[in-house]
């Protein structure tokens, strides 16, 4: 039996993250804005400054202090707890895996609790700013041990795509994709000028994402389109990259058509920022075995918005793409030949629209937030089911 919209409505939800920004994504502007409108009462603790605490979209801000370091991550669990515990949530859902010690406690004060698993996390230790490297190597095997034998006290998991279900076999597991919301990310028919042809990377900038590439790749389409321009939305992954990164965009004289935006932009307001340029770009690396069936978020939002992409002929993107055509899939490395597709779609704008629209259809037939918001509720209704269930065995 499900529960009755009044009954939603005295049900108390916390999300809690120790490294996510208090408005991420995922957790803010899906999981726990569709989880306010499903008749939830949801707050959210983490990481931020006083001014960004407050009801936002129905969800109730609580930020706890910024975390700095590795030490400064680990001590902020316990704030991120004494926050969550004020709440008298009925359920608390987790976003980070060393929040995971956390969740047992919980459990063991007889709270509902969620584990959302965003990534495989074991496998990109090596990557994170605030790991230092020598630690990596430690980090990266304490979660691979760690992080399936902790969740497994919990109520339940949430993964991103369906083969973290391997890893999470001893509770009950949901898949709830990173697909954009439709209504933040407008289509809008691409606009060709004779002018500036503007590119565009989202995401963080580091050589497994193609940082490096996107510059020779730029020196070759400069050759036959000078026109084209490269715009990059997204944090450098750490000062060596920064540094590395700076340094070759020197060296390949591209400063003056290579913009940089390090801080971002607000998650409500990308769409608008996408839809200023002609062709979204995914240039990432080959991953390790057990990354390939993830797909970045970014290829759909570029979708959504009516870009046609081009994108490293990975396995996961190849099957996403299908029959539908709204790009061009390059074998990953190959800067020329990637080049070229781009250049191909420059000098075709009907093309290039054609793809942009196939792209957008896709986008609310299939790849769409509505559908995994409505798989996040019924989980959600599954776990308090299962509580309400235990209670009157008890």
């Amino acid at each position: 039996m499900t529960d009755s919209p009044e009954q939603k409505m005295a049900t108390k939800v916390c999300h809690l993250t120790n490294v996510h920004s208090l408005y991420d994504q995922r957790v803010f502007y899906k999981e726990a804005r569709s989880l306010a409108m499903a008749g939830y009462d949801v707050t959210l603790v983490g990481p931020g400054f006083d001014e960004e605490g407050g009801c936002r979209e129905g969800v109730r801000v609580v930020p706890v202090p910024v975390p700095r370091s590795l030490l400064g991550r680990m001590m902020g669990l316990w704030r991120v707890m004494r926050a969550a515990l004020s709440t008298g949530a009925r359920l608390y859902h987790l976003h980070d895996p060393e929040l995971l010690p956390v969740g047992v406690m919980l459990r063991v004060l007889r709270k509902r609790v969620i584990y959302d698993c965003h990534e495989h996390f074991s496998q990109t230790a090596h990557v994170r700013r605030w790991v230092p490297g020598i630690l990596s190597g430690p980090l990266a095997f304490l979660l691979d041990r760690g992080e399936p034998l902790l969740a497994g006290w919990l109520d339940g998991v949430i993964g991103v795509v369906e083969e973290q279900h391997d890893r999470f076999r001893r509770v009950p597991f949901e898949t709830v994709r990173n697909y954009p919301r439709l209504e933040l990310f407008p289509y809008r028919e691409i606009q060709a000028t004779n002018s500036d042809r503007w590119l565009l990377h989202v995401g963080t900038l580091s050589r497994a994402r193609g940082s490096l590439f996107l510059l020779e790749m730029m020196q070759h389409l400069r050759r036959t389109h000078p026109q084209a321009r490269l715009r990059l939305i997204g944090r450098y992954h750490g000062a060596e990259e920064r540094t590395d990164f700076l340094r070759e965009l020197e060296r390949s004289g591209l400063q003056d058509v290579v913009d940089c935006r390090p801080d971002g932009v607000p998650h409500d307001r990308l769409a608008q920022m996408i839809r200023t340029h002609e062709t979204g770009l995914l240039p990432t690396q080959p991953p390790p075995p057990s990354m390939m069936p993830w797909l970045p978020t970014k290829l759909f939002e570029y979708l959504a918005c009516g870009l046609p992409v081009v994108a490293s002929a990975l396995p996961a993107i190849r099957q996403a793409q299908g029959a539908h055509e709204w790009g061009s899939l390059v074998e990953p490395g190959e800067a020329e030949a990637y080049a070229a597709a781009i250049g191909h779609l420059l000098d075709h704008p009907e093309m290039a629209i054609e793809k942009g629209k196939r792209g957008r259809q896709l986008v609310e037939m299939q790849f769409n937030w509505q559908v995994e918001a409505d798989r996040l509720t019924a989980f959600y209704e599954r776990i308090l089911q299962s509580s309400a269930k235990d209670q009157s065995l008890s």
